[in-house]
């Protein structure tokens, strides 16, 4: 995949910076998630399990229930975000649509300021479920409720 530099604006601390914006010809399924770190990790939920695993706990809780299939997805692609291994420097990544201001903590929201030319220098690499993968149904299920209690904003 292939991303443009943009030039970013946070609105947190008002710093701007350069960051990966992306070509959106990507294909359906494909999901892109940044970290603070300005690292991007491509998840193409139509090659790998995950999207149906995290899609049939989240559909399992109640407090999904009567939920639209656009809030649904959100809440699928949040989980995952908090469920799949983090970047080089252990940053989660976020499949939010845009990057996060490096230099915040938490990391403040950013909107794009104008284009650059030029290519951003990482292509990203495929999102990778290692811990997840040897966890436990009864600790995956676990994981995926505290992640619901976060975006949520209520425990189950």
């Amino acid at each position: 995949m292939r991303f443009d530099v943009w030039r970013y604006r946070c609105e947190s601390c008002g710093a701007e910076f350069d960051g990966p914006g992306f070509d959106s010809s990507f294909f359906y399924g494909t999901f892109v998630a940044y970290s603070s770190n300005l690292e991007i990790a491509i998840w193409d939920s139509c090659e790998t399990p995950l999207w149906d695993e995290f899609s049939a706990l989240v559909e399992a809780d109640p407090r999904a229930g009567g939920i639209s299939d656009y809030s649904l997805g959100d809440l699928i692609r949040g989980v995952a975000s908090r469920c799949l291994d983090p970047d080089s420097r252990g940053a989660a990544f976020a499949f939010a649509g845009h990057c996060f201001c490096p230099y915040c903590d938490p990391p403040g929201e950013v909107h794009p300021a104008g284009s650059r030319d030029g290519d951003w220098p990482d292509p990203g690499r495929a999102v990778t479920s290692v811990r997840w993968d040897g966890l436990s149904d009864e600790d995956k299920a676990r994981e995926v409720r505290v992640a619901l209690d976060v975006l949520l904003g209520r425990p189950g």
